[in-house]
Formats: C-alpha cells, structure tokens, sequence
C-alpha cells in the first residue's frame, strides 16, 4: 500500500523501475504489488565504542572544501550509485602523496539516535578505507553511540574488514531494483 500511495503521488513509478532497500524480512511485502527485475545481499552492520578496534595508519583527516573535486572524483568511479554532498559531514578521507583520494568514509544519513556511513575507495585500498571509516566513526560517536554501513553480502573481503574494525551484522537487506 505504501509503494502505491507513493505512485500515486509520483506517477512516474508506474513507468519505470526503481531501487528499493529493505530489510529481508520484509521482501514479502513486495510480492503482491512489484516486479522485483534484480535483487542483491546486503548486511547492515553496526559498531558501537564497546566494539570499535580503531585504525589509524595510513592517517586519515577530515574532508575539506579543497577536497571537493577529489571526492567528486573517486565517487565517480568508485561509488556512483551513492549521493555525496559537502555537506554530507562529516567525512574522513585518506590521501595519496600526489594528492589523489585513496578512500573515503562520509556520511549519509544522521540523527540523534542513528548515523549511516557511506564509502568509497580505489582498487586495492582496503587499509585507506578501514583508516577513514575508523576516523569518521569515532567522530560520529559524538552523534550517537552506534553507527551502522551497508555492505555487500558477497565481498568478503570488505565484510572482513569492516568486521576488523569491530563492525557486526545487525541484519539482512536487499537492494532491488522492482517495478509497480
């Protein structure tokens, strides 16, 4: 009834299809009203101080207003289906010595009771993306005391490594892509 009420109000969705995450839990729900055309894993993971292992080499710093087009850049080709604004803050970065961004941690959603983390890194920069998350969470625990990051269910490489951190599965998403 809710994705209909939001056709109803955005017609568009009648046309074409869109993305959706969603706890496993409630893919039922879907059954009677989409099409669902594909569908990918996700955990939502969760830190919180109790379970942080902080990382802090190589060094990560806050991003910056010069730091835009460097951002701007890795997300491109690291991470175009995630949104990042400056005034997504904040966000840690780690930076190679010719200035390139190696790996990113912003984020993406926060309120008092919760915050969302997004990312993105270059091939082959797993420790500049534990470095950058470690920075950033710590940072956001002054918001509130867990902060939670969506992983693919099949890296797991990144699963790994965020679990490093101290990161845990909280629960199962999916991403989909469904039409009305």
């Amino acid at each position: 009834m809710l994705l209909e009420a939001l056709a109803m109000d955005n017609p568009e969705l009648w046309n074409r299809p869109f993305e959706i995450v969603m706890p496993v839990a409630n893919v039922p729900l879907l059954n009677n009203t989409t099409h669902l055309e594909s569908v990918h894993f996700l955990y939502q993971m969760v830190v919180e101080p109790e379970t942080l292992h902080p990382i802090t080499q190589p060094s990560a710093r806050r991003i910056q207003k010069d730091d835009v087009q460097a951002v701007k850049d890795l997300w491109a080709t690291a991470a175009p289906w995630q949104t990042w604004t400056l005034n997504s803050v904040p966000a840690f970065g780690v930076f190679a010595a010719d200035g390139s961004l190696l790996a990113t941690a912003v984020t993406c959603f926060a309120t008092g009771d919760v915050v969302e983390l997004g990312w993105a890194m270059q091939t082959g920069s797993l420790p500049a993306l534990q470095s950058a998350l470690s920075a950033l969470v710590q940072s956001c625990f002054g918001i509130t005391s867990r902060v939670y990051l969506f992983v693919d269910a099949t890296d797991s490489t990144l699963f790994d490594a965020c679990r490093r951190l101290g990161f845990w599965p909280s629960e199962r998403f999916i991403w989909a892509t469904t039409r009305l």
